[in-house]
């Protein structure tokens, strides 16, 4: 699961404080969803604002042109200063963190889920709920297979894992051993 930078986190954050105050958010979410589908769609466009031997001038004339026309001015201004500030690889980071930043508010959270073997849907399901009653929140979840997990599961969310693996309970059982071997509670 792709997680964004704090630096990331600290751009969008004061986007959206920004457009909050200037009562732009509808206008910034358009930008955004734009900005996010002109990426997708031009792999260069993203690769060129990424490239560090790109002259700030050339990005600025690149911004000026595929951007200034379709954003609004507070979104444009705000590509401009990613571009003063050599941020403009920071971009894509920016849009997931925004991202985040409206799920979280919304009380979602992103997990990623592994298991040792594919889960029937309604098996995802009852873990997914039961998850959402562990830590509280509507998960968005996404499922990944890791055979090495023997059994049970791993959930990977923003800040946190919870490690239900076999794995991990055998790794846990060697290290109690291990413990207590060391310490003559166990004799052999």
């Amino acid at each position: 699961m792709e997680r964004p930078t704090r630096l990331a986190y600290r751009y969008a954050k004061a986007l959206i404080e920004l457009a909050k105050e200037r009562e732009e958010l509808s206008a910034i979410r358009k930008d955004l969803a734009l900005v996010a589908t002109l990426l997708d769609e031009i792999p260069e466009l993203k690769a060129f604002l990424q490239n560090p031997t790109v002259s700030k001038a050339e990005k600025k004339k690149i911004l000026e042109d595929v951007f200034q026309p379709r954003v609004s001015p507070l979104f444009y201004h705000f590509l401009l200063l990613l571009n003063q500030k050599h941020r403009d690889a920071l971009l894509p980071e920016i849009l997931l963190a925004v991202q985040r930043l409206e799920e979280m508010a919304e009380g979602k959270e992103r997990v990623l889920i592994q298991t040792a073997i594919a889960l029937e849907a309604t098996e995802q399901q009852e873990l997914v709920q039961r998850l959402e009653q562990l830590v509280g929140k509507q998960l968005i979840p996404t499922f990944e297979v890791d055979p090495e997990l023997l059994g049970g599961f791993i959930a990977r969310f923003e800040d946190r894992v919870l490690d239900a693996s076999i794995r991990y309970q055998l790794r846990r059982l060697r290290q109690q051993l291990q413990e207590q071997l060391r310490n003559g509670a166990v004799k052999t």
